[in-house]
């Protein structure tokens, strides 16, 4: 958060992590979320002004407000969004976008305004598994089974088999520093979207399992890549995939999704189902 803290989101609240105390007090575990009815936590990010927004999986949403240290729930936004949160993130206009299995909620935090969408509005499903914001001002959704649909100009543009990403069940979305689009997907590996046309590596090319469930692209433009088998680490001015594993102290193995950032220094964590790796 802006006050140099880490998050990390599980099935029993939050943690918080303070590197600036000393290590005896440095962790934080949070198991009631203000009134929220249940605390497994699926999604976090932080709006523009610092406050944190958490999703949960049954339980909706609730914000903590990062000044007055304390959480606040929305009723607004939480009316209008479905139970089980899977995705949030905040686009260049500082709005909130919320997936759910059943859609998306954008909320606008300068004006308090709700918009929802679906596949009537032109979503490719309304079952949401990540929402990216690019640099660009494009925001790509991807869904459970039936790809991704980028929102451009407040129009939806639909990704799929007839427009050359043959895996359909979507995971995990980032950017490079290229503006190249790379697409985790649960069993079909990872794509590449450059130059209009979809690249796709997989267990053939290097990858640890072809069942990614987290992206993250580095200083240098190198794409880290998590998923049910390890960790990896592709090359973009190569094309050389490197892979982590227990001997080289990763000994997460399993990832899991919406689990890694990068932190004021650059580093990058990894959150996993044995603990969290930087």
């Amino acid at each position: 958060d802006k006050k140099g803290r880490c998050w990390w989101g599980t099935n029993e609240g939050i943690t918080i992590y303070n590197p600036s105390v000393e290590k005896e007090k440095a962790l934080q575990n949070i198991s009631k979320l203000g009134d929220l009815p249940v605390n497994s936590v699926r999604a976090m990010v932080a709006d523009n002004t610092g406050n944190i927004w958490i999703g949960t999986w049954g339980g909706k949403l609730v914000m903590y407000d990062i000044e007055k240290e304390k959480f606040v729930i929305n009723q607004q936004i939480n009316d209008a969004t479905y139970s089980h949160i899977s995705s949030i993130a905040t686009d260049k206009q500082g709005k909130l976008w919320i997936g759910t299995p059943e859609g998306i909620t954008v909320y606008d935090v300068s004006n308090r305004s709700i918009k929802t969408y679906r596949t009537v509005d032109g979503l490719s499903s309304n079952d949401v598994t990540c929402i990216f914001p690019d640099s660009k001002g494009n925001v790509w959704i991807g869904t459970k089974q039936n790809g991704i649909t980028k929102f451009s100009d407040g129009k939806f543009t639909v990704y799929d088999k007839s427009k050359g990403l043959s895996y359909l069940a979507i995971s995990c979305i980032t950017e490079n520093k290229h503006g190249d689009i790379w697409i985790g997907t649960e069993g079909g590996g990872v794509f590449l979207f450059h130059s209009n046309s979809f690249s796709n590596f997989k267990t053939k090319d290097g990858l640890n399992s072809d069942f990614i469930i987290l992206l993250n692209v580095d200083e240098n433009n190198n794409l880290w890549i998590g998923s049910n088998n390890g960790l990896n680490k592709f090359d973009y001015s190569t094309n050389v995939i490197s892979a982590y594993s227990k001997f080289d102290g990763f000994t997460g193995i399993e990832t899991k999704n919406n689990a890694t950032f990068k932190d004021k220094e650059q580093n990058i964590w990894f959150g996993t189902v044995n603990g969290v790796f930087k």
